[in-house]
């Protein structure tokens, strides 16, 4: 199914599919975005008209661009839905499908705990355990990772 590969749930929620994301999520943010101009006293367009904008915004919609055009006079009433169409169609999309730990990363116990057990105690000194080290894979340490020159 599409919606089980849509994200990932470890170690974090992770989005992989932006195609799901601006299929199915983007337009339920859409709306929750739409409640929240409410709240700061946004009443400059129809629901329906606001909510297009920030799901496919002036570009896209070029109608959707005009009425807006037309009918926000309050300048940032129009930056909120610039705004608000910018963090739901670039930034949020981006940050959630960043993935914690894959560049680099303190070794966790379970880490030091493995390294004993393949390369010895001697593998394992203090600077090792306590600086951050490269990853060769997803929470997998390079075995050269040690930064003592």
């Amino acid at each position: 199914k599409e919606e089980e590969s849509a994200f990932q749930r470890s170690p974090h929620l992770v989005l992989l599919s932006k195609h799901y994301y601006h299929d199915h999520v983007k337009p339920l943010l859409g709306e929750w975005l739409f409640v929240w101009l409410q709240d700061q006293g946004f009443n400059s367009l129809k629901k329906a008209d606001a909510v297009c904008y920030l799901i496919e915004g002036p570009v896209k919609n070029k109608k959707v661009g005009e009425v807006a055009a037309e009918q926000v006079s309050n300048p940032e009433h129009m930056q909120f839905l610039n705004l608000g169409h910018d963090w739901l169609q670039t930034f949020l999309p981006h940050v959630a499908s960043k993935i914690n730990r894959v560049g680099f990363g303190i070794l966790s116990k379970s880490d030091q705990k493995r390294l004993r057990t393949l390369f010895g105690s001697s593998s394992l000194t203090e600077s090792r355990r306590l600086t951050a080290v490269p990853f060769v894979g997803k929470d997998v340490p390079s075995r050269t990772s040690e930064f003592a020159h």
